[in-house]
């Protein structure tokens, strides 16, 4: 399998035992057996196709900044989308974006060609795929708001669904732990005036840099539960600085656990743990991960 894929994506896009701390915003995690990073279509589908043949389970990613890796790491193929970047109008207020575009770059895109409709995903660390397999968003808002389709593969087939025939909700999609594979999508903006869209950008940066953290983390760790905010019941129970190691839950903003560079997968799973038998104890709520947990 080693020839083949080194066949297909050349040495500079396929890697064998590589740290995945090196490429998730945790910066925890062991090694994965492969980590190739495609740069077209083609070469996705045929590794993909590669992977089945070899009975090898595969991971997509994009900047993994949901994600927590295990110490252990990953006996598979890891595939990032990180290479596959393509942008361009369709129609008026129409914006076609590949699966590997960050989410930065999209609203940078949008903004410069005076598109409104993003400026809430603006500071959001991921890729557009990320982002649509979680339906990232913030300030009451969500991705799929201003998706107009999305084109995966499923199975052999690249398949493309109108945003009425997809199934998505708080934090989650159809594509959340499946084996299809979001390959482009469709935003439908509405044209505004750039120097407002920019202010609105602006904004919500500025919200964000007041609010959240800096470190490495994979953003919120826990799901609001229905309109209560996960880091208001981890504050009231008292653990804002709670540490394992070189892992400790900000005490800027409950809902992060933050590795101070010497953390291990192992100790963000033990605060999780952690964290929610003492939610449970104290406020009865049974909290949910927003984060993706890769064993």
């Amino acid at each position: 399998m080693k020839r083949e894929l080194l066949q297909i994506l050349g040495e500079e896009n396929v890697f064998f035992s590589e740290p995945l701390k090196k490429h998730c915003t945790f910066k925890v995690g062991g090694n994965a057996k492969v980590f190739a990073t495609p740069t077209k279509l083609d070469d996705l589908i045929r590794v993909v196709d590669l992977a089945k043949e070899h009975n090898q389970k595969i991971k997509i990613i994009g900047f993994a900044s949901n994600i927590l890796f295990s110490d252990s790491g990953y006996d598979g193929i890891v595939i990032s989308t990180k290479r596959m970047k393509t942008i361009s109008m369709v129609d008026d207020g129409i914006v076609s974006v590949s699966a590997g575009v960050p989410i930065a770059e999209l609203v940078s895109f949008a903004t410069n060609n005076s598109l409104s409709g993003l400026e809430f995903l603006a500071g959001i660390p991921a890729t557009v795929g990320g982002a649509l397999c979680m339906n990232a968003g913030a300030w009451g808002n969500e991705i799929f708001s201003v998706v107009r389709s999305v084109s995966f593969l499923d199975r052999d087939k690249v398949v493309t669904k109108r945003r009425e025939e997809l199934s998505f909700g708080y934090r989650t999609s159809e594509f959340l732990n499946t084996e299809r594979i979001i390959l482009f999508a469709e935003f439908e903006l509405k044209t505004g005036v750039k120097e407002q869209i920019n202010r609105n950008v602006e904004e919500i940066l500025s919200k964000r840099r007041n609010s959240q953290p800096n470190g490495f983390s994979a953003g919120c760790v826990f799901k609001k539960n229905g309109s209560i905010s996960a880091g208001k019941l981890i504050d009231e129970a008292g653990l804002k600085g709670l540490r394992k190691n070189g892992a400790v839950v900000s005490p800027i903003h409950a809902n992060f656990i933050l590795n101070d560079g010497n953390a291990t997968a192992e100790d963000v799973r033990y605060l999780i743990a952690k964290i929610k038998k003492e939610v449970y104890a104290k406020h009865g709520v049974v909290l949910d991960t927003e984060i993706e947990i890769v064993d």
